[in-house]
């Protein structure tokens, strides 16, 4: 079972699924490196959530010039393992438009990557972030200030609803905020075929962000009825 389908436990396919699933899609060039292990420790974050909530959640990665079916590198899997992702089983696909329909959140590991994603997707702009961009931003808000972006009056109770007006507040902040003084600090360094160094350097970019993601997918204000 390709682990980049996989709900916190449950088989799913990836389109948009009934029932008020939240959909996050990582991505990054193979879907090789960055993206599953992304994918898997970030899942590994989000363990702590009742099974009434991770039964609604959906994690995903793929990659924009990934070939079809390919495990991770040994070295990814291992820093996958070490940091509490589960690599076994993962199976590399192409970013096609049918993986990004029905995306709650899509986190690209470069900018180039968010870029594509848009371009394939571009009502996805205001849920499209690098991971690096949105520890970034979130950084600035608590997490009270974050739950108060579900107070809008165009908010349901619906948790991709109430998770895109979250998203929307971090949008926002894009305009608001400062950039990184060099646009790569919002880049994840591509591992693939390099040393074990850039391995370690990769997977210590990305915990940020993971931790980020998680902070705000933990939220239990998504998650009431």
């Amino acid at each position: 079972m390709n682990a980049a389908r996989l709900l916190v436990g449950v088989p799913v396919s990836g389109a948009r699924q009934e029932g008020g699933l939240v959909r996050i899609v990582m991505v990054c060039t193979g879907n090789l490196c960055r993206s599953p292990l992304g994918e898997q420790v970030l899942r590994a974050k989000l363990a702590h959530l009742p099974a009434a909530t991770s039964g609604r959640l959906v994690i995903e990665s793929a990659g924009t010039h990934a070939e079809t079916g390919q495990s991770m590198p040994e070295p990814a899997a291992r820093w996958s393992a070490r940091l509490g992702g589960e690599p076994a089983g993962h199976g590399s696909r192409y970013l096609g438009e049918a993986v990004l329909q029905g995306a709650s959140l899509v986190l690209g590991m470069e900018r180039e990557h968010r870029a594509r994603i848009v371009a394939l997707a571009p009502a996805l702009l205001r849920r499209t972030f690098t991971l690096r961009e949105f520890a970034r931003l979130a950084a600035h808000f608590d997490d009270e200030a974050l739950a108060r972006a579900v107070d809008g009056p165009f908010v349901t109770a619906d948790p991709e609803s109430r998770l895109t007006a979250v998203l929307g507040l971090l949008s926002d902040a894009r305009g608001m905020t400062p950039p990184p003084g060099d646009p790569a600090e919002d880049d994840v360094v591509d591992p693939y075929l390099r040393s074990e160094k850039t391995y370690a350097l990769s997977a210590e970019q990305m915990q940020p962000g993971l931790d980020a993601v998680a902070r705000v997918l933990s939220l239990p204000v998504l998650w009431q009825d």
